[in-house]
């Protein structure tokens, strides 16, 4: 008796293994391009995006700000009592009485001899002045010293505004807005170069 062997048949070839390389997932679907997905990450709304925002619209108005501050090279307004008063309250502790032709030596770059040894009247709180008088040790008693404490309190003011509107409006698009709005303000850019204590 002759057995016969079943035919052969050949087997199924194997599925091949499927590799995931750096350009696909693991489920095989390709990898979008860093800069695809680094889009998709970057929305307005967030919150680092609105700060980013933000401090650059401020660095904007700082440099508005800053731009010829110490030009004109005189007193302007009220800065004949508030730099002097400040000058005085961080070098004698309290605002002193100067004499006659004070603002001439000043600007001549002279500081000793200009203040009597009698007290000022003191018009307004002191905070304002003591802005006032960091900027002149920073920077010396000159317009730019002087001048340079509101210069930057008024770009903080720009900050404030980004961020307020921001939260009222939940859009980092509108803050920016406002923030501009407030830097280009000719009353605020003006008043943002020159002391006045008057709110402080």
């Amino acid at each position: 008796m002759t057995s016969s062997a079943p035919p052969h048949t050949p087997a199924p070839p194997a599925e091949p293994r499927r590799r995931v390389g750096l350009s696909r997932t693991a489920s095989g679907r390709p990898v979008p391009l860093a800069r695809v997905r680094a889009r998709g990450r970057i929305r307005l709304e967030d919150p680092v995006v609105g700060w980013a925002a933000g401090i650059g619209v401020t660095l904007l108005a700082l440099f508005l700000r800053l731009w010829h501050l110490g030009t004109p090279h005189d007193f302007e307004f009220d800065e004949t009592y508030y730099a002097k008063d400040a000058w005085s309250l961080l070098h004698f502790g309290y605002a002193r009485d100067y004499v006659t032709n004070a603002n001439d030596k000043i600007l001549n770059g002279t500081t000793t001899g200009v203040w009597k040894s009698t007290p000022e009247m003191i018009v307004h709180p002191e905070v304002g002045k003591w802005l006032i008088a960091l900027g002149e040790k920073t920077f010396g008693m000159d317009p730019f010293g002087w001048r340079v404490a509101s210069a930057v309190v008024g770009s903080l003011m720009v900050l404030v505004m980004c961020r307020l509107a921001r939260r009222l409006t939940g859009s980092t698009a509108l803050g920016c807005v406002a923030g501009l709005l407030l830097t280009f303000d000719g009353l605020q850019l003006v008043l943002s170069g020159w002391p006045c204590s008057t709110s402080s």
